[in-house]
């Protein structure tokens, strides 16, 4: 009669179940990377797209307006306006606030020409000093300004 040794057996299904253990764990950690990256992305994607709508808004009203500083702060209330342009600041949920709060910085540059308003418009975010969105605007100023 022969006689199986229960060790070998026992040694054999732990290596199994180790083997096991190992495969869904690489798999689980590939899971939480595409996760993490999808996460990313999707933050990305809606910060690319709050700063176009800003962006859009501020080139209205550098189409609409004189661009002096009583007229920009009439449509834009919240902008700090200089000689050169406006800036607008926003926190992390794209809400006005002031300097020392904001994440998110819009800077309009304005120069005059002859008859001509040129103006780059660009959202940065400030803590990663990364460039989200830029947007030139041309405007032809008629002669009775």
């Amino acid at each position: 009669m022969k006689t199986h040794n229960p060790a070998k057996r026992s040694s054999l299904f732990l290596m199994e179940l180790m083997i096991a253990i190992l495969f869904f764990s690489l798999a689980s950690a590939v899971c939480v990377q595409l996760f993490v990256k999808s996460h990313l992305l999707t933050r990305e994607a809606a910060d690319l797209n709050q700063a176009v709508s800003q962006a859009q808004s501020a080139a209205e009203v550098i189409r609409t307006t004189d661009c002096s500083s009583s007229a920009v702060s009439e449509f834009l209330p919240d902008a700090v306006v200089d000689t050169h342009g406006f800036r607008l600041y926003y926190d992390s949920e794209w809400d006005f606030c002031k300097k020392e709060d904001a994440k998110y910085l819009l800077r309009a540059d304005l120069s005059f020409q002859p008859q001509m308003l040129y103006s780059h418009i660009e959202v940065t975010d400030i803590r990663g000093k990364d460039c989200i969105y830029e947007l030139d605007v041309n405007r032809y100023l008629s002669l009775a300004r």
